[in-house]
């Protein structure tokens, strides 16, 4: 049976120089956090199938790490939003055993490394920086399962690689993203990471043939500008002088 696992309590801290939305104090009717749209979904055309890297690298008990790029929609003007809330699914075989040691850890990159190709630089560059630290959750057995983590606040690119690995696995063990296509908000090229070690590499599934893209959902509001972020400020001391004035 498919499970769900909800991951709470990570409410993971900005690393760049850029900064989230902030609770201020004003009053109680008074919300500064605009809502979360979907920015990225490809939740809805299943392809009936899922991919793990021993399926990539027969006869190997490597486990690399490996993911998608994606290219978030909407907000248009905005290279720069704040994610607030993630899903990915992974499928197991059946008879697969749970245990505290087989765990998935699932990290966020922009795409900031060498150029794929130095004569082709509109082909894009390879992931390198990570933008939030590392979540980590336990592999569920029976069929595996969807994770949401609906509690996310880091500023992320429009273009980010998302990436999972799977750690602790045992001999005949095997574990993998759910493939899904089309994308039905944003879009994803039918390729995707693996992290070897000499590097990221891109690669494709049956030649191409098959979209390497995995299930998932972004919701994102915008980054706040300068502006937006003085315009607050200003509302939540008058927040404080009305409440003071009461």
């Amino acid at each position: 049976m498919i499970a769900r696992q909800l991951i709470t309590g990570t409410a993971l801290a900005v690393i760049s120089a850029s900064v989230t939305f902030v609770a201020l104090a004003g009053p109680p009717d008074i919300n500064f956090d605009p809502p979360a749209v979907i920015v990225y979904d490809n939740t809805v055309n299943s392809l009936g199938t899922w991919f793990g890297t021993t399926s990539l690298y027969p006869g190997s008990d490597v486990r690399y790490e490996f993911g998608d790029e994606i290219l978030m929609s909407g907000f248009e003007g905005q290279e720069l939003l704040v994610i607030k809330a993630f899903e990915f699914a992974y499928t197991t075989e059946l008879d697969f055993v749970s245990t505290p040691d087989k765990k998935w850890v699932l990290n966020f990159y922009a795409n900031d490394g060498a150029y794929i190709d130095p004569d082709m630089p509109q082909l894009g560059r390879k992931p390198m920086t990570l933008l939030a630290p590392s979540v980590e959750g336990l592999i569920e057995g029976d069929g595996g399962a969807y994770v949401t983590l609906p509690a996310l606040s880091f500023v992320i690119p429009k273009r980010f690689t998302w990436t999972v690995s799977f750690q602790g696995l045992e001999e005949g063990d095997d574990v993998g993203l759910d493939l899904f296509n089309p994308v039905a908000v944003g879009s994803s090229a039918d390729d995707f990471w693996v992290l070897e070690p000499t590097g990221w590499v891109l690669r494709e599934l049956e030649g191409g043939f098959v979209p390497a893209n995995f299930y998932a959902q972004v919701l994102a509001i915008p980054e706040p500008s300068v502006l937006q972020l003085g315009l607050f400020a200003s509302l939540g001391a008058m927040g404080l002088w009305l409440i003071r004035r009461k």
